[in-house]
């Protein structure tokens, strides 16, 4: 991951624009972002000084030796300290006490944290200055390496769930009994037995009524052929995660309206993602999506956003919605999921993950769409 050595530049181009000469990053994985470093607890200091940079991470004697490697590997050239917590908080506070103006993330600094920093003796000359989003927007243009990393997490799941398909084909058309559990666990399980660190977050299987509920979490219900199964689900790897979503009936649909649900669903899908270029607005996206599922007469059906990012968190910038004018840009990853959700019938969600780029998109979640399996 030699590519994580030129984010920290990035980082302390941004500061320069908030006129703050250190920031202190709690949030671990805007610090795994920025160092490659990928235990459970540490802080970084970025201090720019003289028209230099100067950066230091603390950790726990835990994380001794992996933060080590991991930084090497990543060819990150800062500093590190490794004590317990009083230690780690003495180290981060001598390292910035020179700074006149230190950045804080906003989003992710407790109220009881920034309020010690407030008061900490060692930096009583300086000036604490909340920022939101300043990691998260170097974040999000994503560099080859991390396309490369989402683009493995989506073959996998891709594959994964092709596996699961045919189970269920096997399983339901024999009149087998399989749960949501069931299923999802097994879905988990082939991730994992392809290369997956984890499941990319709690793994969703809602069939039936239940399909009606957009994040459902998969029960005993026992699955049926006929009613839509609605599948949403991604992988990990190498810290990134994939976004897909698909929703299947095993044999003929029950009832007509819901094989109209899906048709709609998918072409809703198909408009938005012709939307999908660089310089286009989340509101383009999501307003493409929704005129179509309004036009069949199910707008208040649709209750949720249309999308967001997807890289080391599951949900992260860009935001596809109706509240965000802000262009998306080349190399930016982001997904289109519309959905219909009939409380008394089910539910369909289509979604996919695609990388932005000049003139249109690239799909990194490859599975067909298909809405019958036999």
């Amino acid at each position: 991951m030699k590519e994580v050595s030129g984010r920290l530049p990035k980082l302390v181009a941004e500061m320069e624009s908030k006129e703050v000469d250190a920031m202190l990053i709690t949030n671990l994985t805007n610090i795994r972002y920025l160092t490659g470093f990928s235990g459970s607890a540490a802080d970084l200091a970025i201090l720019r000084k003289d028209d230099n940079w100067y950066g230091l991470i603390t950790t726990d004697g835990r994380y001794a030796l992996q933060i080590e490697k991991e930084l090497t590997a990543c060819g990150v050239s800062i500093d590190i300290e490794i004590g317990g917590v009083a230690k780690q908080s003495s180290d981060i506070l001598k390292f910035v006490s020179c700074a006149n103006k230190i950045a804080v993330e906003s989003e992710h600094i407790s109220l009881q944290r920034y309020t010690k920093l407030s008061a900490s003796e060692e930096i009583s000359t300086c000036e604490l200055v909340p920022v939101a989003g300043l990691v998260e927007s170097v974040r999000i243009v994503k560099d080859q390496g991390e396309i490369q990393r989402i683009g493995r997490a989506s073959s996998i799941a891709d594959q994964a769930f092709g596996k699961v398909c045919d189970l269920l084909v096997k399983e339901l058309s024999s009149s087998n009994k399989l749960s949501e559990a069931d299923v999802a666990i097994e879905l988990d399980y082939q991730m994992r037995l392809l290369g997956a660190s984890e499941s990319a977050f709690e793994t969703i299987v809602a069939g039936g009524t239940n399909a009606a509920m957009p994040h459902h979490r998969a029960d005993g219900s026992i699955l049926t052929p006929g009613s839509t199964i609605v599948f949403d689900f991604g992988a990990t790897y190498d810290g990134y995660r994939s976004d897909m979503t698909r929703t299947i009936c095993v044999g003929e649909f029950s009832e007509p309206i819901l094989e109209k649900m899906w048709k709609v669903v998918a072409e809703s899908q198909s408009a938005g993602l012709l939307h999908v270029k660089a310089g286009a607005t989340g509101k383009e996206i999501d307003q493409a999506c929704r005129e179509v599922i309004e036009n069949a007469g199910w707008g208040d059906k649709f209750t949720h956003s249309t999308g967001h990012g997807v890289g080391l968190d599951i949900h992260e910038p860009p935001w596809i919605s109706a509240l965000h004018e802000v262009p998306v840009a080349e190399n930016m990853i982001l997904t289109v999921e519309p959905g219909v959700y009939i409380e008394e019938l089910g539910g369909v969600r289509i979604e996919d993950t695609v990388v932005v780029a000049s003139d249109g998109y690239k799909f990194l979640t490859n599975y067909p769409k298909v809405s019958n399996l036999q």
